[in-house]
């Protein structure tokens, strides 16, 4: 699919009142990306693993409070979280309350398959398989809710996780959502964010390399980013920086360009306002897992 057709499709969803309606019903009957299927629930299920390992490297899980920002339609990071059988509670937030039940059912039989074949990670902390049974008294949903003002206590969440969200984040409102995330983590606490900086569209067109966005200036751009597909553009060092202003201490970051990105951008039209702004190596990086922790 082109590009430019799916831009188009998405800003005339937007111009309706039930366009996430609209853009579901896309997702599970056109492109076919809902419900999540075997693979990409196992891949999800793995990104979950991640996250746990960070905050089994740099705390304590028993019992811990933790919060994710933007949740989606499926809750499949929070449901496999769930599943380790450790946490406490799991506040699961989204300015939109896409939550589908169909969706987390089919999500839940993943997890069930995964257990009943062996392949479930157990936590020696607790029982999953028991926990799984009561995932909706163990997952709060937040949604809708601002992640600028979550309402939450201060000091009373012990880590916090996103998996590919921070790259759809309006620049402006990211510092204030991180003031928010410092002020509601115990001190010590530790955040875990997987952020991708590619071109989102190269999954969809295989004719556009994933830095296909970065040739377009900021009024060019608009056109082809639709609110039901913002992508931020954002470049690895911004967040970086952003992360910094807001008092967090950088304990891991794990940047990723592919194998051949000098060849891939070597004659790449970027837009002057990146060229003038990130050196090469900046502009190359794709995607980022970054390690956090309130000092």
């Amino acid at each position: 699919m082109n590009f430019r057709f799916k831009a188009l499709i998405q800003t005339l969803f937007g111009l309706f009142p039930n366009s996430e309606s609209l853009n579901y019903f896309a997702q599970k009957h056109i492109t076919k990306n809902l419900p999540l299927s075997k693979e990409a629930f196992d891949a999800k299920y793995n990104q979950a693993i991640s996250h746990h390992e960070v905050f089994l490297k740099y705390g304590e899980t028993k019992n811990a409070v933790i919060y994710e920002i933007g949740c989606g339609w499926h809750l499949a990071t929070a449901l496999s979280l769930c599943s380790f059988g450790c946490y406490e509670k799991i506040i699961a937030l989204d300015i939109v309350n896409h939550v589908r039940k169909e969706l987390v059912d089919i999500n839940i039989n993943h997890l069930e398959t995964r257990q009943g074949d062996g392949s479930s990670v157990t936590s020696a902390q607790g029982d999953g398989s028991s926990v799984l049974k009561e995932w909706d008294e163990i997952i709060d949903i937040s949604a809708p809710c601002d992640a600028r003002k979550t309402g939450l206590p201060d000091e009373s969440i012990d880590f916090i996780y996103s998996q590919e969200v921070f790259e759809h984040i309006s620049p402006a409102l990211l510092p204030d959502i991180m003031a928010e995330s410092y002020r509601i983590l115990k001190p010590g606490g530790i955040v875990s964010l997987a952020i991708h900086y590619n071109d989102h569209y190269c999954s969809i067109d295989k004719n556009i390399s994933p830095y296909n966005f970065l040739r377009y200036s900021e009024k060019q751009w608009k056109k082809y980013n639709p609110q039901l597909h913002y992508v931020n553009r954002l470049r690895h060092s911004d967040f970086i920086r952003i992360f910094k202003s807001a008092g967090f201490k950088i304990l891991e970051e794990h940047p990723s360009r592919p194998g051949n990105w000098e060849e891939q951008i070597k004659n790449f039209p970027f837009a002057k306002e990146f060229t003038d702004k990130y050196t090469q190596d900046e502009l190359s990086i794709l995607s980022a897992n970054i390690v956090l922790q309130k000092t």
